[in-house]
């Protein structure tokens, strides 16, 4: 009772600004009710939905804080001057603090990502899984297991790398990307035939996605030109280092997450066909291999 009591008076002198900076808030928090019921709630991308709320939510704090601000600051030139002077020492002091928050609005803004999209910064790969003031999160992909799989590391990286570093969103307009694979077999296998066996199986492993991204291409053609052709292709060169041959690299387009999965299946198709050819041999370097194991015998006397 008492501290109501002693801010009595100065409630009472102030009570336009009290009641308008009440309105104020009360505006502010229907608006940003009828926001979510009216149009964010219905949403159905979960990922859209997150920004969205994300955005609502940062731009209603802001306007709070300008309108009452603003509200309370009329006359008050003195003080004004003497909070710049602070807001200028924090700005030398908070450099970084402050420069995160320019970058989480800068992400927003320009929508450089969302959660859910696949992006490189700096040394960091990953899936972005959280979107904050003063830093975002990504679910490690990379580094310590295979290029395309995530490793279960969570990174923080401040927004203000958005700012200093590139950035590169693999899933961003054209969510595909292109994959290499190579393959060598020996200088006498037929590898033509090798060449088309290979492109048949990632035709086929690739048909679905190869539609769904000609159609994407249709959506931003206006925006960017990327590709005038999606189809796999193999690449012959001859490989005169150990394992000496014909090396055929295959490239084909799949999604960022999936890349693995999909080579996996390529080449465990393409592999039992090679070994139902006899014209067709996988190119190794010999002192790799123990000669007088076993196995090796055999393999030699087989092939005398």
């Amino acid at each position: 009772m008492s501290d109501i009591l002693k801010w009595s008076p100065f409630i009472a002198d102030n009570s336009p600004r009290v009641i308008g900076s009440i309105v104020l808030l009360i505006l502010l928090w229907l608006c940003y009710s009828l926001i979510h019921l009216l149009w964010i709630r219905r949403l159905q991308d979960p990922n859209l939905r997150y920004n969205w709320r994300q955005g609502i939510n940062y731009t209603t704090l802001l306007l709070a804080i300008i309108l009452v601000g603003r509200l309370w600051m009329q006359g008050l030139q003195p003080i004004l001057t003497f909070l710049g002077i602070i807001a200028a020492a924090l700005t030398i002091t908070q450099k970084e603090l402050i420069m995160n928050l320019v970058g989480g609005w800068f992400i927003i803004w320009r929508g450089l990502f969302k959660v859910g999209d696949r992006i490189e910064i700096g040394d960091h790969k990953g899936d972005v899984v959280a979107n904050g003031l003063f830093y975002f999160t990504i679910l490690e992909v990379g580094r310590r297991v295979d290029p395309d799989q995530s490793s279960g590391c969570l990174i923080k990286v401040p927004n203000n790398q958005v700012l200093i570093k590139s950035m590169v969103n693999h899933t961003r307009s054209f969510p595909y990307i292109w994959r290499e694979t190579r393959v060598v077999v020996t200088p006498d296998s037929a590898y033509r035939d090798a060449e088309k066996i290979l492109l048949d199986i990632a035709e086929k492993h690739t048909q679905t996605i190869k539609e769904a991204a000609n159609e994407q291409l249709k959506n931003i053609e206006d925006e960017v030109i990327i590709y005038h052709t999606l189809n796999p292709k193999v690449y012959i060169q001859p490989k005169m280092d150990k394992p000496a041959g014909i090396c055929l690299t295959l490239r084909f387009l799949g999604e960022p997450r999936s890349c693995r999965d999909l080579e996996n299946e390529i080449w465990d198709e393409t592999l039992k066909m090679f070994d139902q050819r006899e014209d067709i041999w996988i190119s190794y370097d010999i002192s790799t291999f123990d000669l007088h194991a076993p196995e090796s015998i055999e393999k030699r006397k087989a092939s005398s």
